[in-house]
């Protein structure tokens, strides 16, 4: 690949975004995600120049460039994935979905600029999504992007084709990680915690309808501890985050800070659980399958 990748690509179908609350620490200045997707540092590029000359310009961002550390370049013909932005299936969506799964904190704002000519002036630029202010507590620091997480991102790339349905049907893991998206994307506490529920749901469910909470709770926690202690540590969290889901579905809202707290530790439960997964070939598959899921909680049931 070209060495001097901050310098983006002539291909009139490349959509440049720009990740605010994303931090560039690797030891590189640009790494290869997948066939036609690069993550880079956004400082002293040209897309940095571009940006500016924008915020001057046309006064974008009130005319006052943020503080943007990366950036993505994304070409059209290299994945199945719908090539854009605005749903959670998108090339840009889908990025930001795993750089959070991958550091466990959110991606702040994402501000796409397309498409890119001739390395003159954008014909388009636009915010696609800005943290709010009901959801900064999401939000412990910047997303560092590191040498390691920038291999985590893209093997976990590798596979998005596997996962995307050739047929209309969605497998869980994908379905759970639509969820996990809307989660952190979500303006309000009861949305985090309801999407949260769901996307838990989906991976850990049992397939029969009885004593569902515990057998979700069960299921996470045999997943994630090794140990009884911690297993029944965390078999009472989960319970405890599902009476919150209830009393959220079923009107009896509760106060903010009886769900804060917990509900960021389930998000970065969830963000754990849906890498450990995504990294390993057999759990991807496992998770995917319905059969095969039935089969691996099955046997999990009845061995330590």
């Amino acid at each position: 690949m070209d060495e001097n990748i901050s310098d983006p690509t002539n291909n009139s179908r490349t959509i440049i975004a720009l990740f605010h609350g994303v931090s560039w620490n690797a030891s590189t200045k640009w790494a290869e995600i997948g066939d036609g997707v690069t993550l880079a540092n956004f400082r002293g590029s040209t897309p940095q120049d571009v940006y500016h000359e924008l915020c001057h310009t046309r006064h974008i961002d009130g005319g006052d460039p943020f503080g943007f550390e990366v950036y993505a370049t994304l070409q059209s013909g290299h994945t199945e994935l719908p090539f854009g932005y605005g749903d959670p299936y998108s090339v840009v969506d889908w990025l930001s979905n795993l750089i959070t799964i991958c550091t466990g904190i959110p991606v702040g704002m994402c501000r796409v600029i397309s498409p890119w000519l001739n390395h003159e002036q954008p014909v388009d630029t636009e915010l696609v999504y800005c943290s709010r202010g009901q959801t900064e507590f999401l939000e412990s620091g910047y997303a560092r992007l590191n040498d390691e997480s920038l291999r985590d991102i893209s093997r976990i790339w590798s596979r998005s084709n596997q996962l995307w349905p050739h047929g209309r049907k969605f497998g869980r893991l994908v379905s759970s990680l639509t969820f996990f998206h809307y989660s952190w994307r979500s303006h309000y506490i009861e949305q985090i915690c309801l999407n949260l529920a769901i996307a838990l749901e989906i991976l850990f469910s049992p397939h029969d309808r009885t004593e569902m909470s515990h057998q979700i709770a069960f299921n996470v926690a045999k997943f994630v501890e090794s140990t009884p202690d911690k297993r029944e540590e965390l078999y009472r969290k989960i319970k405890k985050f599902y009476g919150h889901r209830s009393s959220i579905v079923h009107g009896g809202v509760p106060s903010d800070d009886k769900i804060i707290d917990l509900t960021v530790e389930i998000f970065r439960l969830v963000a754990s659980i849906l890498k450990r997964i995504l990294l390993d070939d057999t759990l991807a598959e496992t998770f995917n399958i319905d059969k095969l899921r039935k089969v691996y909680f099955g046997q999990r049931l009845f061995t330590d």
